[in-house]
């Protein structure tokens, strides 16, 4: 939620805990109950997507940049033992492939660095043998192998976080849009009828109804 909508939630939450005090009031009312009911429900449904868009958004980011760090910095350490053994055997196609700077890797967007380095780990891979001599292993290779692998989880995992919590978003907001309707239309019309009688009641309801202008 923004700041408005905090502002908001909290007002909402302040009426709710006045009516929930005085449902005895309110049950002698029933389209003043049915309001009621209604309103909690839909301040329950409020948290609860704001709780879904936080856990959807949460972490995964964070997540996504730390295994990204890994990946270059194999991919860096890997590429420059491969670089001299391109120089040493002439393969200047390899040597171009595997040329790389850590600037660069970390500016590319997420799809051009996964190309990049299923790119070099190819090139790794066929000159394993070759490769030894310079202090490039198999494990070496398979584990830059794995980080590839782990950072196209990782983009994937990101693009669904967004796409989910775009879907909370919009739930976040019709679910406001329903809660002010209750309470614009419907709660803010039916408390006048108790003014008179219900004078704390009354006063405890107008007093939290303003949180929102504050």
């Amino acid at each position: 939620m923004d700041k408005r909508e905090n502002m908001k939630a909290k007002m909402f939450r302040g009426v709710r805990e006045v009516l929930d005090r005085n449902q005895a009031v309110i049950e002698k009312i029933p389209a003043f109950q049915m309001s009621y009911t209604d309103f909690k429900a839909a301040v329950a449904n409020i948290d609860a997507n704001d709780q879904k868009y936080q856990n959807v958004t949460n972490g995964v980011t964070s997540k996504k940049d730390e295994i990204e760090d890994a990946l270059i910095e194999t991919l860096l350490s890997l590429s420059s033992s491969t670089s001299v053994f391109a120089r040493r055997t002439g393969d200047n196609a390899l040597k171009e492939t595997v040329k790389v700077r850590p600037s660069r890797l970390k500016r590319m967007r997420d799809m051009d660095l996964l190309t990049k380095a299923k790119q070099i780990h190819g090139s790794i891979s066929t000159n394993e043998a070759g490769l030894a001599k310079y202090g490039v292993s198999k494990n070496d290779i398979d584990n830059l192998g794995k980080r590839v692998a782990d950072f196209e989880k990782a983009i994937q995992v990101q693009e669904d976080s967004f796409a989910q919590a775009k879907a909370a978003r919009q739930d976040l907001g019709e679910g406001f849009e329903y809660a002010e309707d209750i309470i614009n239309e419907e709660l803010d019309q039916l408390i006048e009828r108790i003014a008179e009688a219900n004078a704390n009641f009354y006063k405890d309801y107008q007093t939290n109804r303003r949180l929102e202008d504050f």
